[in-house]
């Protein structure tokens, strides 16, 4: 039951961390502000005749407009309090080879910066300033800052006048020094066409799968499924058999999950490090407890103590580890507000269902239990 107190703290400790995350709430320029503030040149993607395409990835927005010569007029914006972000065009979708935009803004207020770069590693001095295989124009690119947010306004031709591009979005907390950059915290790829305005986005799907699978599997299935052994033995054989197929099911979704981290990880070119390596240890942990299912002794085996507090004690281990980790990857991931307000009313409700509804089902069933033998006349 003290697992269980731990396991219930931390449940509360990581609805906490969510409600009370800062959130950086930008409203942004309007059309005619940008209108003011950006050169005549990068109006066509703020007339009618422009695609928005909102929320792109997490709360930052492309406008972007094509002209007569060929010439598409981009204007990539979010919000930003310090550090940098990036759009880039990629032929393989990965980062390496890729040519980007990088935007940001001098320390305490400075200049506005926005160059391109050549991204030819994963480490600083692989990423090289006013390099690239970008088609820009004579129209300098240019970055302003209003109201919260960044907007990084560029024009280019595509190569080949091949206008369906795979785009990779990137982005740093930690500003630059000079020209060398900070390695980023969070990156996608999503394939655009810039003809029609299309997005297809088969990284960001599997990488919200990965969360979705991860919280059906170990917040909702593993918690529920380590109810039944706990309040309702009463109910014998029967608790065993639910136990057993709720806990397998949640296992299965784990290593689904795991697989699908494993996926996002080499799609998006990000080793998520600590994040990764505890998903890897409770799946393992879920492995050992699956196995020890063919292993349990009988009931009157001097073992069955042993192998008990071995099962209870990985099982909770492995629990705790994937609740954490779980926050983890919410943070990590920049998950949406739906995913953090299901995670919220989910653990909520289970608390209450443990706090008040399990006591009063346990109550009635001693009830039932001790009442003696009603015997009717005729009976035998």
């Amino acid at each position: 039951m003290g697992a269980l107190a731990i396991q219930r703290w931390g449940c509360i400790f990581a609805i906490l961390c969510l409600i009370f995350e800062p959130e950086i709430n930008v409203n942004g320029a309007d059309e005619k502000e940008l209108e003011k503030s950006l050169p005549s040149e990068f109006k066509d993607a703020l007339g009618p005749g422009a695609v928005v395409l909102n929320n792109i990835w997490n709360a930052n927005s492309i406008r972007y407009a094509r002209n007569s010569e060929n010439e598409t007029t981009i204007i990539y914006s979010g919000p930003y309090t310090k550090g940098w972000m990036g759009i880039g065009l990629s032929k393989t979708g990965g980062m390496i080879g890729s040519s980007a935009m990088i935007g940001w803004t001098g320390e305490g207020g400075g200049k506005n910066m926005i160059k391109q770069y050549s991204l030819q590693g994963y480490v600083p001095a692989k990423v090289i300033a006013n390099k690239g295989e970008l088609q820009l124009t004579k129209v300098a690119p240019t970055s302003i800052i209003i109201k919260g947010t960044l907007y990084m306004a560029f024009q280019l031709k595509f190569p080949s006048n091949n206008m369906k591009q795979k785009v990779i979005f990137a982005v740093s907390p930690d500003s630059p020094i000079g020209d060398i950059l900070a390695v980023h915290k969070d990156i996608t790829m999503k394939e655009i066409d810039f003809s029609k305005g299309d997005v297809d986005s088969s990284a960001s799907i599997r990488k919200a799968a990965h969360g979705a699978i991860a919280f059906t599997g170990w917040i909702v299935l593993i918690p529920v499924g380590i109810l039944f052994p706990v309040y309702f033995k009463q109910y014998d054989p029967l608790w065993f058999h639910v136990h057993k197929l709720v806990q397998i099911t949640g296992y299965i979704l784990a290593f689904i999950t795991v697989l699908l981290g494993l996926r996002v990880s080499a799609d998006l070119h990000i080793d998520w490090g600590f994040h990764k390596f505890i998903g890897i240890t409770v799946l393992f942990l879920g492995t050992l407890q699956v196995l020890a299912i063919w292993a349990r002794p009988a009931k009157d085996s001097p073992s069955r103590l042993y192998w008990n507090k071995y099962h209870h004690g990985v099982g909770y281990t492995a629990t705790i580890l994937a609740l954490l980790n779980f926050l983890m990857g919410v943070k990590l991931g920049n998950a949406g507000i739906v995913l953090k307000i299901v995670f919220v009313v989910w653990f909520i409700g289970l608390n209450i269902f443990v706090f008040f509804v399990v006591p009063r089902i346990a109550r009635r069933t001693q009830v039932v239990t001790d009442q003696p033998p009603v015997f009717t006349p005729g009976s035998s």
